[in-house]
């Protein structure tokens, strides 16, 4: 903490609790550092409002002492100890996602509301590509109904030019200079072998659906639904989700505490069949499979058998942890061991995750394996 930097004060005796004035504190350059904790008078020149900010300094002083402290999380931890009812809202993949990676930045984004102020940028952003390419591919073969992956080349310029009027590229500056290779990586995609194999029939494109999905309401969003020829010959539905990434995309904590715990397929799977509203899903007829397609390296998204065993209790597992995060308010920051939840996080400068989290928590050593909360 550069506050406690400032102050002189070395982090074993901040662990230690052994936090008293020390030369430096009378030496800073400060009107109020050397007053934090003390209680004694004060120079006859403090004004009111001197006194009003030394009153804010020691307060941050207390909450920094108690954040690297060995004592349990606080609210400034988020254990702010006030419930909520899960049945009263409705969650996402996404949210399940990201309360089991950690309660904190759920809480943060959620409840808080806490943002990153958007940056100027004059090119796409990652989530403004992401969307040029599902509505490249939704228009293709969702609204003009194309049948195969040479038809969707043969239109595949016009549906850029559409979908690039739809979200109003020709504002973004770059956009021009981009757009040859953006197009290129979609000639890529959809001629690649798991786009849309012999004997596909596209069934619907963009569906949302609703359910319930281990106690918790859910709502979630079909990128695609096919009905497509398995190795043994017979078809079955496949649900399939467009990223943008090349890399499996990151979960909620396993059994072992590493963010490799897949949700949205899983919850894709189980619920998307429950919405009678999903009407292109033929009756009797169960999800075969689900994968994630990687537009960019035009190919299928899988996890190792390792990081897919066990998943359908952890699953279980994980909906009874958020349930409970929420009915007890406890939203600890307690990210995956490799801090894979921090890396696009908004909250993280209001979280302090560090060393200092490996001093909050002590797991029992018969729960460190049944817990991925818990941490060594």
């Amino acid at each position: 903490s550069a506050f406690i930097n400032r102050m002189g004060i070395a982090d074993a005796d901040m662990v230690a609790g052994n936090t008293t004035k020390n030369d430096n504190w009378a030496e800073a350059d400060s009107d109020f550092l050397p007053y934090v904790g003390d209680s004694g008078a004060l120079p006859p020149d403090f004004t009111a409002d001197k006194i009003q900010v030394l009153s804010r300094v020691h307060q941050s002083w207390t909450v920094e002492k108690r954040r690297e402290s060995v004592g349990a999380a606080d609210e400034y931890d988020g254990a702010i100890g006030l419930g909520i009812e899960p049945r009263d809202r409705i969650f996402s993949a996404s949210q399940i996602t990201a309360i089991g990676q950690c309660g904190f930045k759920w809480f943060a984004e959620r409840l808080l509301r806490s943002r990153d102020l958007p940056e100027a940028d004059d090119g796409l952003s990652a989530a403004k590509t992401g969307t040029f390419y599902h509505r490249v591919l939704e228009v293709s073969l969702d609204h003009w109904q194309l049948k195969s992956p040479e038809q969707c080349l043969e239109k595949l310029d016009d549906a850029v030019e559409f979908a690039a009027n739809d979200l109003h590229l020709d504002t973004i500056l770059t956009w021009q200079s981009q757009r040859p290779e953006m197009t290129g990586i979609l000639r890529r995609a959809i001629a690649s072998e798991w786009f849309m194999p012999e004997g596909t029939q596209f069934l619907k494109g963009e569906s949302k659906f609703d359910g319930e999905w281990h106690g918790l309401r859910v709502t979630g969003q079909l990128d695609r639904i096919d009905r497509r020829p398995s190795v043994d010959g017979d078809n079955g539905l496949v649900i399939i989700d467009y990223k943008t990434g090349k890399s499996f995309p990151k979960g909620a904590k396993n059994s072992e505490g590493k963010a490799k715990l897949d949700v949205q397929l899983a919850l894709y799977k189980d619920v998307a069949p429950q919405d009678p509203n999903l009407s292109e899903l033929p009756e009797n007829e169960a999800i075969a499979d689900a994968f994630y397609f990687s537009i960019k390296e035009g190919d299928r998204l899988d996890q190792s058998p390792k990081d897919k065993a066990n998943q359908d209790s952890q699953l279980i597992n994980l909906a009874e942890h958020v349930k409970a995060t929420l009915i007890e308010g406890q939203y600890l920051v307690q990210p995956d061991r490799d801090r894979s939840a921090c890396q696009y996080c908004d909250a993280k400068l209001a979280c302090r995750q560090g060393d200092r989290l490996a001093r909050k928590i002590v797991p029992k050593p018969s729960d460190d394996k049944a817990n991925p909360n818990s941490r060594e």
